[in-house]
């Protein structure tokens, strides 16, 4: 069972590394536009309509990614759920707090992925 650092450290790089991944294929995408103008020309309109669906889902990922993101923060951070640790004194309702949360972590893990791969689902798609 990993550590809880772990999964923070492992959460917080997928954090890090997801707005350069979005900048490095908006700048392909930006790249490739001007290029879309042989195709108008020669008649055939689709590539350009691809293209703009790929941009905006691209340009999609952001809200996605903080719509999760603020998800699992208010899930995890619940009043209620707080208040709940708070009232616990005990060992074994210690041991449950803390079986619970790491639980919780391994569910924040999971919505993490989710998070990043559901961002680039409508790109793949399209």
């Amino acid at each position: 069972m990993p550590s809880k650092k772990s999964l923070a450290e492992k959460f917080s790089e997928l954090l890090q590394r997801a707005p350069h991944i979005k900048g490095i294929i908006t700048m392909i995408l930006i790249f490739s536009f001007p290029w879309l103008v042989f195709f108008l020309a020669a008649g055939k309109w689709r590539p350009l309509v691809a293209w703009y669906a790929i941009y905006f889902s691209v340009l999609l990922w952001t809200p996605i990614w903080t719509l999760f993101y603020h998800l699992i923060t208010s899930f995890s951070l619940s009043t209620e759920v707080m208040a709940r640790f708070g009232e616990l004194s005990d060992g074994i309702s210690l041991y449950s707090a803390e079986l619970i949360t790491s639980r919780q972590y391994h569910f924040y893990s999971i919505y993490a992925l989710i998070q990043v791969l559901s961002g680039p689902l409508p790109t793949a798609n399209g």
